[in-house]
């Protein structure tokens, strides 16, 4: 688990033993976006993607493209991960960094901006936030694509629904109606199935 300190600024990595509850610090960095992916740990620091071998506690840098991911997000379905592509001052894309084989691939770049990426049942779920509104909203693309374009709009925003954090529950999607510091949306949390539909308040 990352490690806040009494700023709320995130300044190590750790990992407690739940037999014995011994706890130890493995990472003397801040990171975010904590992911196991066949028995190492990937993380983000700074905007870098690592990954460490929970053996050694040596880290390596993931470098799709033979460039730094410079990231904020990423997902993972155990063979690819999934990331937000910051390669211009102003453009962002989804692409994904296949593990195996290095290979890297674009797969949503037209008026895309990934602020939240999640990988469910063979499709990569994203919500975009672009500094236009009719662009933003819930997307989907399937994980083995490649693409120019935007994926399938699920959710539309309409300035109603800002589904920027989400899960999925069997073939339901929950998402927190909340964006810009509660700025926009009810702060409350909705349901829709991931076929579409019209969300349902739930809490």
């Amino acid at each position: 688990y990352a490690q806040d300190d009494g700023a709320g600024v995130k300044n190590a990595i750790r990992r407690t033993n739940l037999a014995t509850l011994e706890d130890e610090v493995i990472y003397k960095h801040g990171v975010s976006n904590l992911r196991m992916i066949k028995g190492e740990l990937f993380f983000i620091d700074g905007y870098q993607i690592y990954s460490m071998n929970l053996s050694s506690f040596a880290t390596t840098e993931i470098t799709p493209n033979g460039k730094s991911a410079h990231t904020t997000v990423f997902d993972t379905d155990g063979e690819s991960i999934f990331y937000r592509e910051m390669y211009n001052v102003v453009l962002r894309r989804l692409s994904r960094y296949e593990l195996s084989s290095g290979k890297y691939v674009p797969m949503a770049t037209d008026s895309t901006d990934p602020v939240t990426i999640v990988y469910h049942s063979g499709y990569v779920y994203y919500y975009t936030d672009t500094t236009t509104a009719k662009n933003n909203g819930l997307y989907r693309v399937n994980s083995t694509s490649s693409s120019t374009d935007q994926g399938t709009c699920v959710l539309a925003c309409e300035s109603t629904y800002y589904a920027s954090t989400f899960t999925f529950v069997g073939n339901n999607i929950y998402f927190l109606n909340y964006i810009t510091g509660g700025l926009f949306g009810d702060s409350r949390i909705y349901e829709m199935s991931i076929s579409g539909g019209t969300p349902v308040k739930v809490a």
